[in-house]
């Protein structure tokens, strides 16, 4: 008998497929907002962070696009390029190396190396390698946190049904992670908006009939949520 974590695992391979351009749009805007934000020389100098950084990176790059290509710079210097929307990233030689031949060898990514006599690479991402960059995507997917906080509380409410256990049990750990406070086994509360996340979790674990959101301006005795969240006092 699967237990829940198993059954967890066995429907977000395909759910997360089908949902794929959720995560790329969320990870393209992302990655946009990096770049604007940073200089070449920053991103040159991100590119010395090897191991599973360069690996993530190199995925990410991937999903977006597709198809990547590696090229020299520098001496010392990689940029991988996604075919879409011409998206860079920086490696270092020796970290785009291990990084590539690690998931290479993982059957995440194809790798074909266009010269022997130059530094050019073409990879292409897998089945399994799109599968296990979703699931990251999922699992490191947070709210994104306001400047300043309009005041109101987001409580989001479910009843989900017996059958529906695996399903049940994947929303609260994902609400958890998510950084939402847990008031009671099936309530809880976020500060900033969180409707469109909320949407999307709830229609991938198909329970969106069992949850209710409510936007709240006042709540009694709310000092614990307050301090959980970092607020100021009234």
């Amino acid at each position: 008998m699967l237990t829940s974590r198993k059954k967890y695992e066995y429907h977000m391979k395909e759910k997360l497929a089908d949902t794929k351009d959720f995560f790329i749009e969320r990870l393209g805007r992302e990655w946009d907002a990096i770049e604007r934000g940073a200089r070449r020389e920053e991103l040159v100098r991100k590119a010395k962070a090897g191991g599973a950084v360069a690996r993530k990176a190199l995925l990410a790059l991937l999903l977006l696009g597709g198809v990547v290509t590696v090229a020299a710079v520098a001496p010392n210097m990689f940029v991988a390029a996604e075919r879409i929307a011409g998206r860079k990233g920086f490696f270092r030689k020796k970290e785009f190396r291990e990084a590539s031949y690690y998931l290479r060898n993982k059957k995440y990514i194809t790798l074909k190396r266009h010269n022997d006599k130059n530094d050019k690479y073409e990879l292409r991402i897998t089945k399994t390698g799109a599968d296990l960059i979703l699931q990251k995507s999922l699992d490191e997917m947070r709210i994104p946190l306001e400047k300043t906080w309009d005041g109101l509380w987001r409580i989001l409410m479910f009843d989900i049904p017996e059958k529906h256990k695996w399903a049940r049990d994947a929303l609260r750990w994902r609400l958890a992670a998510m950084g939402f406070f847990r008031m009671q086994e099936s309530v809880f509360v976020f500060p900033y908006p969180c409707e469109g996340e909320i949407e999307f979790i709830t229609d991938l674990f198909s329970v969106s009939q069992y949850v209710r959101i409510a936007s709240v301006k006042d709540m009694s005795h709310d000092t614990d949520l307050r301090k959980h969240f970092g607020l100021s006092d009234k």
